[in-house]
């Protein structure tokens, strides 16, 4: 499985309070055909309210070759599949330092992303 095109869903729109560029988030990585996942603090690039890159601590990424592009909702999320089917649960957390989000949404959102990966460990 590849991803798509290199495309931007929301060219163009103004009302992301998401700042542009690298931003820290909670992604849960769930592989269903191992059964087996995980939760990470990770760096994602942001770009037009979308994630467009996954950076892993070590130097490797998940980009344009492996992803598409993939709109950040309301509450700070993205799910995004994976070239290889894996599955990534991404949430922005409005309390960390360059992340702008002010829904009333994230705290609840934080909450069950930390329960599912506590129960993961």
């Amino acid at each position: 499985m590849r991803a798509r095109s290199y495309k931007y869903i929301n060219t163009g729109h103004d009302d992301c309070r998401l700042i542009e560029g690298p931003q820290e988030a909670t992604v849960a990585y769930f592989n269903t055909s191992k059964g087996y996942n995980q939760g990470y603090p990770l760096e994602i690039k942001v770009v037009n309210c979308q994630v467009v890159e996954i950076d892993f601590p070590k130097g490797g990424h998940l980009d344009m070759h492996h992803i598409d592009p993939t709109e950040i909702d309301d509450g700070g999320d993205a799910e995004i599949m994976d070239d290889e089917g894996r599955d990534w649960h991404i949430h922005f957390d409005s309390s960390k330092e360059g992340n702008d989000r002010s829904d009333s949404d994230d705290d609840q959102e934080k909450k069950r992303v930390e329960q599912d990966n506590e129960s993961n460990i």
